[in-house]
């Protein structure tokens, strides 16, 4: 409309300077001018003819301007959703809340698709892994398929950790002799366990029948242990059956015999130059486990490794 509007004052313009010459050629032709006055009329008149030509041109040209300048825009609102995108691909974000364990890059370094950033672990799903021997993994895996929970304990910084096991290795890895297994923390109040920490783990294992826990001074050569009748040494084959861990962390063995009888009196103790017939003089073990009192240790009842 602007431009519209612009072009009729042109065209009125030159309209003007058209008449003009007209008049001044009349008085031109009966000699009332100069021929000076006559030739700027004529100057006048074409500079409204070209003014008025070079306007109507640049309104032929102005679709094409408006494309262009519209084109202009449109590749402009490319390049700014271009730069949103490069911006949001800029901002990664992990998949879940963890802890930073390693950053491959600096900042202001180029980095090129698929190459490694940083590594966050998922501490939500950590896990620790224990080697425990193949014959004690038959006995897990047993337990597992039978629906047994099968739990262990931890120590970390200080804290004794609950912990479940979720699942057993389905092979030997090359260079051990026993299978690994995996456990998770059992509470929600566990404190986070560092990748790659090593930690004091003690599995609970199925109970055992007919064993007794004893001390590890009670352990002779690893399969002997002591029974005291009329004072005198007696030595007994023994079968160690694996270990106990009570309340208070005191370590004990669980040993399995056929010699051995209820109401039997061990000793506790190492002696040195322990033989068959060497008299001695028993004293009462004030120091034996609360789990294990003097009816248990005479009945022979079940403990747990």
């Amino acid at each position: 409309e602007y431009a519209q509007n612009i072009t009729e004052h042109h065209r009125s313009l030159k309209e003007i300077a058209d008449n003009k010459l007209a008049r001044h050629k009349d008085l031109a032709a009966q000699s009332m001018i100069s021929e000076s006055i006559l030739d700027e009329a004529r100057r006048e008149s074409s500079e409204r003819a070209i003014t008025l030509e070079r306007h109507l041109s640049d309104l032929r040209t102005f679709p094409n301007v408006i494309e262009q300048h519209e084109a202009s825009v449109a590749e402009g609102q490319a390049r700014v959703n271009r730069a949103a995108l490069d911006a949001r691909q800029a901002r990664l974000t992990a998949p879940f809340a963890g802890r930073v364990i390693a950053t491959h890059v600096s900042p202001g370094d180029r980095v090129r698709p698929g190459e490694v950033l940083v590594e966050v672990a998922d501490y939500g799903e950590i896990e620790i892994r224990a080697s425990v021997p193949a014959s004690v993994g038959v006995t897990l895996r047993e337990r597992m398929t039978a629906g047994y929970e099968i739990s262990a304990v931890a120590e970390v910084d200080g804290r004794r950790v609950g912990l479940a096991m979720v699942r057993l290795a389905g092979d030997v890895k090359r260079g051990q002799t026993g299978v690994d297994a995996f456990f998770k923390p059992a509470g929600s109040d566990a404190p986070q366990i560092d990748i790659g920490r090593v930690v004091n783990l003690h599995i609970v294992l199925p109970a055992e029948q007919n064993v007794v826990a004893l001390p590890v001074q009670s352990i002779y050569e690893n399969d002997r242990v002591y029974r005291i009748v009329d004072s005198r040494l007696e030595a007994l084959q023994v079968e160690q059956v694996g270990d106990y861990l009570d309340d208070a962390g005191k370590h004990y063995i669980l040993v399995r015999g056929e010699s051995l009888r209820p109401g039997d009196h061990l000793v506790t103790t190492q002696l040195p130059r322990a033989i068959s017939g060497l008299l001695v003089a028993p004293v009462d073990a004030s120091e034996m486990p609360s789990i294990l009192d003097a009816s248990q240790v005479a009945s022979m009842g079940a403990g747990t490794p």
